[in-house]
């Protein structure tokens, strides 16, 4: 799965329109995770149609948590050429809310994140690499709850 995300720490909100490939089968969702209000807006966009629950999912740091625990640095990409690596720090901690595991890394300084992963019984595991990040929200309306929606 591949999905193009937009993430509010402040407000615990975020947004991922997910292109999911099974074989020739395509499936594309937009889902609105309010992590605030305890709501999840769901469009499957193949079909066209749009509902309202309560979150599937916990809110996952995609940067580091303020409770995690360093577990080291790492280089990625060759050392030996200026500006063609970037440093990164390994962390990792348990999320007693949920009672699972996390783990992630960001580079430094800047603290942008490279993957985290997340576990707990009630989720499975959940993985995200992050690639072409652009810092900011450049569209806020992103975090509007779509019309026309139902409560299951």
């Amino acid at each position: 799965m591949y999905a193009d995300i937009s993430y509010d720490l402040t407000n615990r909100r975020v947004r991922e329109v997910e292109y999911v490939e099974d074989g020739s089968d395509r499936e594309y969702f937009d889902v609105l995770y309010l992590h605030n209000i305890n709501k999840e807006y769901r469009i499957d966009l193949k079909m066209k149609n749009c509902s309202v629950s309560a979150l599937t999912r916990p809110f996952i740091h995609f940067g580091l948590p303020p409770d995690a625990k360093y577990t080291g640095t790492a280089n990625i990409g060759p050392v030996n050429f200026p500006d063609e690596h970037a440093t990164v720090i390994l962390f990792e901690g348990e999320n007693t809310r949920e009672g699972g595991f996390y783990y992630g890394e960001v580079t430094t300084p800047d603290c942008i994140p490279v993957n985290t992963g997340f576990y707990s019984n009630r989720t499975g595991y959940i993985h995200t690499s992050f690639f072409d990040i652009t810092g900011g929200i450049p569209d806020p309306s992103v975090f509007i709850p779509p019309t026309g929606c139902t409560p299951k």
